[in-house]
């Protein structure tokens, strides 16, 4: 009520939901399941300043499916929690985008209960908007009425060609790669700072590794 008073929303989709199981789960072989087969199981939280409302959400799903569930550990980090499920034979619940995501031991699972959803929600709030705001917001709008106007994303996959994919493996293999993802990035307006640029890329494609790399980046101000 509080939200609704002093914050305009805007709901951008809503999506299934799929459990992320260690490879070795009995549940993992199912092509889809249901909340109440987690009965029991431990669950994997996530930090709640990284996700407000994340954990409070998978509880809310259990308690309709008629159990509590049972938090064993609250991560730093959605990789950190993927390899605690995997440690620790867990469970947690996500998006269902994240089926197209990679981790090594995980197996994500697809969750048949109808009210198992997660909603992509933008808030902005009330009064005098920036003008920066108002354009991001439209542009939002109008992603929404051509997703909504597209065919499927089956329907439109892309496809690299041969050409692509050579210039792409070229790239990878160069020497110079590390620098040239420092001059992109100083393109999008990241100004300065090479050498954590570089840093930044190597942690993010460590997620492939069977043990990827953290970091916390901080700023000083003022």
């Amino acid at each position: 009520a509080v939200a609704a008073r002093e914050f305009h929303s805007l709901k951008l989709c809503s999506l299934g939901v799929c459990a992320a199981l260690s490879s070795g789960d009995p549940l993992a072989s199912r092509k889809r399941i249901s909340i109440k087969d987690l009965a029991g199981r431990d669950f994997i939280g996530v930090d709640e300043e990284q996700v407000p409302g994340r954990n409070r959400w998978i509880a809310s799903l259990c308690r309709t499916a008629g159990f509590k569930p049972r938090f064993i550990s609250v991560i730093d980090g959605i990789t950190h929690v993927l390899s605690q499920v995997v440690s620790e034979s867990a469970v947690t619940l996500l998006p269902a985008y994240f089926r197209d995501f990679k981790h090594p031991g995980i197996v994500f699972v697809p969750v048949s209960d109808a009210n198992a959803r997660w909603d992509f929600i933008v808030l902005w709030q009330r009064g005098k908007v920036p003008g920066t705001t108002r354009a991001l917001v439209e542009a939002l709008e109008n992603l929404q009425r051509e997703a909504k106007a597209s065919p499927s994303p089956a329907q439109t996959c892309a496809v690299m060609s041969d050409a692509e994919r050579a210039k792409g493996h070229a790239l990878l293999c160069a020497k110079t790669l590390l620098d040239t993802v420092a001059d992109d990035l100083e393109l999008v307006g990241y100004v300065g700072e090479p050498r954590t640029k570089k840093l930044a890329y190597l942690i993010a494609t460590s997620r492939r590794l069977p043990k990827p790399l953290s970091g916390i980046f901080r700023a000083q101000s003022g």
